[in-house]
């Protein structure tokens, strides 16, 4: 599990905002971020952990079929 996935992780745990890579995480990004983690091959995952923050959360906006 990388770091920044783990950073999602605490804010879901701690039901509280905080800022990865500069860039403030609500909880609801949070979720969406760790449900596209969740449900993608490992293969995938490593590609995913890869990405800046602000991509991580287009690309779970785009599979939840939200635009934010």
């Amino acid at each position: 599990m990388t770091n920044k996935i783990q950073k999602v992780i605490n804010i879901i745990n701690n039901k509280q905002y905080a800022k990865i890579d500069g860039v403030m995480i609500d909880l609801f990004t949070a979720n969406a971020i760790k449900a596209v983690w969740e449900n993608i091959s490992e293969n995938s995952k490593a590609k995913y952990a890869r990405l800046p923050i602000q991509m991580m959360a287009g690309l779970a906006y785009e599979v939840m079929g939200r635009t934010k």
